[in-house]
């Protein structure tokens, strides 16, 4: 789910891959959000996995 910092959500995706283990699928998940970000023109980026941050906010480009 992608959400904006004032909390408004802006959309959700769901993926269909096959993962040997529930590492690579969070791998998996995580590269696709970074994907959508990008062609979401997505300024800042927060991946959290359960609420908790798992990648800080990194400034998106190009």
């Amino acid at each position: 789910m992608m959400f904006s910092d004032a909390g408004q959500c802006g959309g959700a995706q769901l993926i269909a891959r096959l993962a040997q283990d529930e590492e690579q699928a969070e791998a998996l998940a995580a590269l696709e959000a970074i994907k959508w970000a990008k062609a979401s023109v997505v300024d800042k980026l927060h991946l959290r996995k359960e609420g908790h941050i798992v990648l800080p906010e990194k400034h998106m480009k190009g």
